[in-house]
């Protein structure tokens, strides 16, 4: 590792390590088991931002949708203005305050940066078209499948998924049928 941290991360409170060395009938090492115990606890302020932070998300679509006479792309763009004002000042004490400049990347990583803005940039785009072209429920169940789309791709990767991975893409496939049944009934 280039640097080792001196303090933990602010959500772990104690890690313990402990190693069980079992010798065999000619004093070698035949069994080592190994425990890594790591306690952890959120702070107050990371629960009080989760609920901000899906305040915030869940009204945007609805926002967006009431603002009339405005072209879908100007509404993307001032998302876009609205995330990149808010979070220069986070990235630049990130950057500037670590080592004091702009930190040396290869290519492909400088590549990656380009690559993020212009994904984040087409998805806000297609999300307030999508708001200009069908309801605003619709255009939220769509934009928040892209966990589920994760989860089949790595069905058909072979891929392993983690439990509360296929938990969550089996209660959200539940629903859907769910949801679909209630359409039926109501034709």
């Amino acid at each position: 590792l280039p640097s080792i941290p001196t303090s933990l991360p602010s959500d772990i409170d104690e890690v313990n390590l402990t190693i069980d060395v079992k010798e065999g009938p000619t004093g070698e090492a035949e069994d080592v088991d190994v425990l890594l115990v790591v306690k952890r606890s959120v702070p107050i302020v990371g629960y009080v931002l989760l609920v901000v932070a899906c305040l915030c998300l869940s009204t945007t679509g609805a926002v967006l949708d009431k603002q009339q006479g405005v072209s879908p792309t100007l509404k993307a763009y001032w998302r876009m203005a609205a995330t990149w004002l808010t979070l220069l000042p986070f990235a630049l004490a990130s950057v500037i305050g670590r080592d004091g400049g702009i930190p040396k990347l290869s290519t492909y990583e400088w590549s990656l940066f380009l690559w993020c803005g212009l994904g984040y940039a087409i998805s806000a785009e297609f999300f307030v078209l999508a708001l200009s072209l069908v309801p605003v429920m619709n255009v939220y169940i769509f934009a928040n499948t892209h966990c589920l789309l994760f989860v089949v791709l790595k069905i058909i990767t072979g891929a392993p998924i983690a439990c509360k991975e296929g938990l969550g893409g089996g209660y959200w496939i539940c629903w859907w049928r769910c949801l679909r049944r209630r359409r039926k009934g109501r034709r």
